[in-house]
């Protein structure tokens, strides 16, 4: 489980569409991986041969993940609310927030 706000996957989505989507925004986002250990959380993802990494220091439960970068269309938001991210089976996962009360 590895979890991470709704305002960092809203800037990280942004950062991905100037830099690696610059040539064809309409392209879909890029599988994005996710790791997370004691030496801190990482984002990353990349399209062709050019990548982009966000890391964020400090502790954090041992655990990778990998998921679609659409997912940050759905989870993204201005709030550091946390969104959980799980695999719940092989090549299936599940994401969990909080909107609203909901």
């Amino acid at each position: 489980m590895i979890e991470i706000s709704r305002a960092l996957a809203y800037r990280f989505r942004a950062v991905l569409r100037r830099s690696l989507m610059n040539d064809n925004a309409r392209a879909p986002l890029p599988i994005v991986h996710c790791r997370a250990n004691d030496a801190g959380l990482t984002l990353e993802a990349r399209h062709g041969e050019v990548a982009v990494r966000y890391q964020v220091d400090g502790a954090f439960p041992a655990d990778t993940i990998a998921f679609h970068g659409v997912l940050l269309n759905e989870i993204e938001g201005r709030t550091d609310t946390p969104v959980v991210l799980e695999v719940t089976e092989p090549a299936k996962g599940q994401a969990r927030w909080t909107e609203r009360g909901v």
